[in-house]
């Protein structure tokens, strides 16, 4: 038993000098951080008082205006764009019902998408643009469509 009793106090003093390095070695490093930006330890320190939090409050915010000279999109649509993009909407609508009236729309809301797109480019004149072409596209194939059934339909009072 003398063998194992004798491991066993190795053992322990082994693990107490690991323990008091260890200990010194937080020791050097809390020694080593005294001089080193430490944390903040409070609610103010990492915030400031509610003193500065209400003045900084009371600052007005900046409006800032962005302006952009040069070719872009500008501030607001001009009344030809707007224009364009409800002829545009109506020849898509009109087109569907009655061909002919719905491209003739279009027609003029492409204009005038162009003519307004050439004052300031704007999204809504770029929608006008956009669906004025749809616009026109759908009338050509409703009329397209409705020339050939009003053929067909002629063809076929002949057989009767």
């Amino acid at each position: 038993m003398d063998g194992f009793e004798n491991k066993n106090e190795l053992n322990n003093e082994a693990v107490d000098t690991a323990a008091q390095n260890l200990s010194q070695a937080a020791d050097d490093a809390a020694s080593a951080m005294t001089g080193a930006e430490q944390k903040p330890t409070s609610y103010e320190e990492v915030y400031g008082t509610v003193e500065q939090a209400a003045s900084d409050a009371a600052q007005p915010f900046v409006d800032v205006k962005v302006t952009y000279d040069g070719e872009g999109e500008t501030g607001k649509a001009n009344g030809m764009q707007i224009a364009s993009l409800v002829l545009g909407i109506l020849s898509i609508v009109l087109a569907c019902c009655t061909s002919y009236i719905g491209s003739v729309f279009g027609i003029v809301g492409l204009i005038l998408a162009i003519l307004g797109n050439k004052q300031g480019k704007h999204g809504i004149g770029t929608a006008g643009f956009v669906c004025s072409i749809v616009g026109i596209v759908i009338g050509i194939i409703m009329t397209i469509i409705g020339a050939l059934a009003l053929a067909s339909l002629g063809s076929i009072n002949n057989l009767l």
